[in-house]
């Protein structure tokens, strides 16, 4: 043993002494080795890294330099072996955590993820076993461990800027030289549409680093207030040209969580019809298309591009503009024009609140009120632990019905989200075609969960048959399923294309619905009511057929998030909305000790009630919407116990306080 320690303490004093040598080609060895086995994460195979580093030399090499000019940092300070340990570390653990994120989903790991991380914390046990939590918590904890271990005891190397300098310069310039090179020769894009394919062929590194370094929508060439004025003049103009007569019937939006008519994939058989009620409606209503810019995740991007009109191409790779800019800025959205013609405007969604930052994002969308999943109420969970959507029919019902005029009501569900279990599931459909065991458990939970979600279009669309107040109901897939499915796959449509369907309990009079972008829905379904009021949505009705629409779209977006907000300045009636949570209000009555409990009676509880006594949580026991119980509260008479209930995620962020009372003995 004590020979082990000596050949042990040896071998490091040795690779010490060889890395504060020969520093730079330690970090050229170190580059190309990352960058194998980033690429194997981000291809899921050695094989197909190999292809790729024959087949396109010149961007591998572009990728080991990327990886290479941060680790040649560690020349210009004085614990060199210290930082390289720290950014191998973080290059390693960023590739490994691609080829995590990959097996959960088809696009690749990107900054913006790590920003909805927060919002994802509470949820992570869906997506991840405990024992997978458990291995990357111990695995985070070494690494931390062992970085402050080397950084306190590592050796120091003699800095020789003179020498060291020029290395680092060249390896800088290299890149400076490379990029450019291979953006002319076609070898790299800036075009990121398809995430996955992109990042394949452009390398991990590089990709990931533009998700870094280029944030937002680029400013427009000429972009000043002059050019907005001169949208604002000419979409006046065209509005006095098109005077028409404005309807208002109650709006619902229904964003269907990876739905898509099942009955277009090829060599896939079902014992039944999974969604009769969607196929029926597109057969009797006005339907058509929708190009969605994710496949199989990247729900917030198709509702911002639904809700603001606004093109995600035109931002970087793999930004969520929910997060990049709608938390703290108020943008034009469909709610916001309804709202000037007296719309209430509700959001509705059976999932945490908090993820994508939805819980800051819609008051600045002009939601008026918003009903997360712990402001629901007999929520039921399938085998995954999604709440099924039928939970949505009486919040959507309650807000059509509590407010006096006319509502807008925006309702995203969830019960189809993956991650799909690879193991048999319960369900009446049965599904053939399928060879490999794993990929067909998959299907087959699918399949009856998208047969459970068409039931709750069909008494979606029941209850508003019967109803008085004319009312339309837009249904629409936000993207295909993570189901590793090919355009070969699908008789019908393409990978990045759902449906919607225009319902009305009413005579709506339209020609065949167009397949359109899903940035340009609400404008077409505004354009049907006889509304053509907004910047993006005016640009989408009157000028998509000029050549310079993508230009007007592109000043449209940058002026509204990240430009001077001209636009907005024209218009006093738009502002953030102080968006309530919940139908129900909920209060608190009064707390009491009984036989060594603590009983908290209120309205409105429901099992994300938090019993908050004195500024200290306690597990609290949810007996019914009146009453909360914490068992064995070891009271002191000498001491006063101020009580309140929070309504709060899973992640700990609070959405309401109710009052608070003294406890009584």
């Amino acid at each position: 043993m004590k020979n082990f320690r000596l050949f042990i303490t040896g071998l490091a004093v040795k690779s010490g002494d060889f890395f504060r040598r020969y520093t730079a080609v330690c970090c050229f060895i170190a580059a190309f080795l990352l960058e194998f086995y980033i690429e194997s994460f981000a291809h899921l195979s050695i094989a197909e890294t190999f292809v790729f580093m024959i087949s396109n030399p010149f961007v591998f090499v572009m990728n080991v330099l990327i990886i290479a000019v941060l680790l040649l940092l560690c020349m210009f300070v004085k614990k060199s072996s210290a930082l390289f340990a720290t950014f191998f570390i973080l290059w390693f653990a960023i590739g490994t955590t691609n080829g995590v994120v990959l097996l959960n989903r088809p696009f690749p790991f990107t900054l913006s993820d790590l920003l909805i991380l927060p919002s994802v914390l509470g949820i992570i046990t869906v997506y991840l076993k405990i024992w997978q939590i458990v291995l990357i918590s111990v695995g985070i904890i070494l690494a931390i461990t062992g970085l402050i271990f080397l950084w306190k005891k590592s050796g120091k190397r003699p800095l020789n800027l003179k020498k060291d300098l020029p290395k680092f310069g060249i390896t800088a310039l290299l890149i400076a030289v490379i990029v450019p090179v291979s953006f002319f020769n076609g070898w790299i894009s800036d075009d990121y549409s398809d995430m996955k394919t992109a990042f394949n062929n452009y390398g991990f590194p590089y990709s990931f680093s533009t998700t870094v370094f280029a944030r937002g929508v680029q400013k427009p060439s000429g972009y000043d207030q002059i050019d907005i004025d001169d949208i604002l003049s000419k979409l006046k103009e065209e509005r006095s040209q098109n005077i028409r007569e404005e309807s208002t019937p109650n709006i619902i939006f229904v964003q269907l969580e990876s739905f898509f008519d099942v009955n277009y994939l090829n060599n896939v058989s079902f014992s039944e019809n999974p969604c009769p009620n969607f196929c029926a409606l597109k057969e009797q209503y006005p339907s058509g298309f929708l190009s969605v810019p994710h496949i199989g995740g990247g729900t917030a991007n198709t509702e911002f591009e639904v809700l603001t009109g606004m093109n995600i191409e035109h931002f970087s790779a793999g930004e969520y503009p929910y997060i990049i800019s709608l938390e703290n800025t108020f943008c034009e959205s469909v709610a916001s024009v309804l709202k000037t013609r007296g719309y209430s405007n509700s959001a509705l969604h059976n999932n945490t609140g908090t993820f994508y930052s939805r819980q800051l994002v819609y008051p600045n969308l002009s939601f008026d009120k918003f009903i997360p999943i712990e402001f629901m109420y007999d929520v039921e969970v399938n085998s995954v632990g999604w709440a099924k959507d039928n939970v949505l029919l009486p919040e959507i019902q309650t807000c059509i019905s509590s407010t006096p005029g006319r509502d807008f009501v925006f309702t995203v569900t969830v019960q189809t989200h993956g991650v799909y279990p690879t193991t048999p599931t319960d369900g009446p459909i049965s599904v053939t075609g399928i060879e490999n065991e794993e990929m067909a458990n998959k299907y087959h939970y699918y399949i009856n969960q998208i047969k459970e979600t068409d039931k709750f279009i069909g008494d979606l669309v029941d209850i508003y048959s019967q109803f008085e107040e004319p009312t339309m109901i837009v249904f629409y897939g936000d993207h295909l399923p993570d189901l590793q499915l090919t355009n070969d796959d699908l008789s019908s449509g393409g990978l990045y294309q759902t449906e919607y369907i225009i319902w009305t309990n009413y005579d709506l009079e339209t020609e065949e619905a167009p397949d359109i972008e899903s940035y340009q829905l609400s404008a077409y379904i505004l354009d049907l009511l006889g509304i053509d009021d907004g910047l993006a949505f005016g640009i989408h009705t009157y000028f998509s057929d000029s050549d310079r629409y993508d230009y007007l779209m592109n000043l449209a977006e940058y002026d509204a998030l990240f430009g001077e907000r001209y636009y907005y300045s024209t218009r006093p009636d738009y502002h953030s909305s102080d968006t309530v949570f919940g139908n129900r209000e909920i209060t608190l009555i009064s707390a009491y000790y009984s036989e060594g409990k603590m009983v908290i009676t209120g309205n409105g509880f429901n099992r994300y009630s938090s019993v908050y006594i004195n500024n200290k949580k306690y597990d609290a026991t949810f007996v019914s919407e009146t009453e909360l119980l914490i068992d064995n509260f070891q009271e002191r008479s000498d001491k006063v116990y101020y009580v309140s209930v929070v309504q709060e995620a899973e992640n700990g962020y609070s959405f309401y306080t109710t009052n608070t009372v003294t406890a009584d003995y």
